[in-house]
């Protein structure tokens, strides 16, 4: 179970290899908002930043599955780093409640040094504070990763909805992309999901 759950965090990572020195706007009243009716979800980013919407491939076991229908990405103007959205569930039988516990956090923890193909982790930094983002329950880690032979860093927050688990993560490309960091945090809290009537 555990490299499964390695392959749905890490899988983000993996579709954005090879895809202005200004530093972004921070006036929030001239950013857009991606709206994702298919998988429920709302995020706003700078007009600069340009998103990147791809479908993700089914993959599913009898405990878990991705099920969001798209892979976000939102690109820094000048393309070296990433805000990166996806989804994935597990059922309220194994772990409920409608917080992210101690032992799933371990779990998705310890799941980054399992590794995947052109994927490793070297350095995983936990955060034991719990968070909140727009009323959902939230856990933030730090990676530092070696994907395809390239050292990147990211940071991540897990997001909980029902038995739904987001994780939003800034991958790091090239290390210019730091200056941009603030302003992706930011963009990761802006992250709503949302429930759509027909």
């Amino acid at each position: 179970m555990k490299k499964l759950i390695c392959f749905c965090l890490l899988f983000l990572f993996l579709l954005t290899a090879g895809c202005s020195d200004k530093v972004s706007q921070t006036d929030r009243s001239t950013w857009a908002t991606y709206v994702d009716k298919a998988d429920g979800i709302k995020i706003s980013h700078p007009s600069d930043w340009s998103i990147i919407v791809s479908k993700v491939p089914p993959i599913k076991t009898s405990s878990t599955s991705i099920t969001m229908e798209n892979l976000i990405h939102i690109y820094t103007p000048d393309s070296n780093g990433v805000v990166q959205i996806t989804g994935f569930s597990y059922p309220t039988l194994i772990y409920s409640g409608d917080i992210i516990s101690d032992e799933m956090y371990e779990v998705m923890l310890d799941s980054f040094y399992e590794g995947s193909d052109g994927v490793s982790a070297t350095s995983v930094i936990r955060d034991n504070t719990p968070y909140t983002i727009n009323g959902n329950s939230a856990r933030h880690l730090q990676l530092k990763l070696i994907i395809d032979k390239t050292q990147m860093t990211s940071d991540v927050y897990i997001v909980r909805y029902k038995d739904i688990y987001y994780t939003l993560s800034y991958l790091v490309i090239d290390p210019s992309a730091q200056k941009y960091s603030a302003t992706a945090t930011e963009i990761m809290n802006t992250f709503k999901t949302v429930e759509w009537s027909d």
